[in-house]
C-alpha cells in the first residue's frame, strides 16, 4: 500500500507499518497523507518529504498517537 501513496522509500515502510497495526493512510486533496488511528486519531504529513527528518518528524507525531516500533 504505501508504495503507491509515496515514493520516499522511509516513508512507504513506515505506512505499511502502521497498516499493520490498523492504521488507515490515504492521500489528500493535497500533497499530504492523512493518518488515521486505530483510535481515530489523525496526523496529517507531507505526502513527498523534502528531508530525512520529515519522515522521523512524522514517525513521532504517530508515535504519540499509539504507533509502536
Amino acid at each position: 500500500m504505501g508504495h503507491r501513496l509515496t515514493t520516499n522509500k522511509d516513508l512507504a515502510q513506515l505506512i505499511k507499518k502502521a497498516v499493520k497495526q490498523g492504521w488507515v493512510v490515504e492521500a489528500t486533496k493535497g500533497n499530504h497523507l492523512r493518518w488515521i488511528s486505530p483510535s481515530g486519531d489523525i496526523v496529517i504529513s507531507a505526502k513527498t518529504p523534502s528531508d530525512r527528518m520529515t519522515v522521523m518528524c512524522t514517525r513521532l507525531d504517530i508515535k504519540r498517537k499509539g504507533y509502536k516500533d
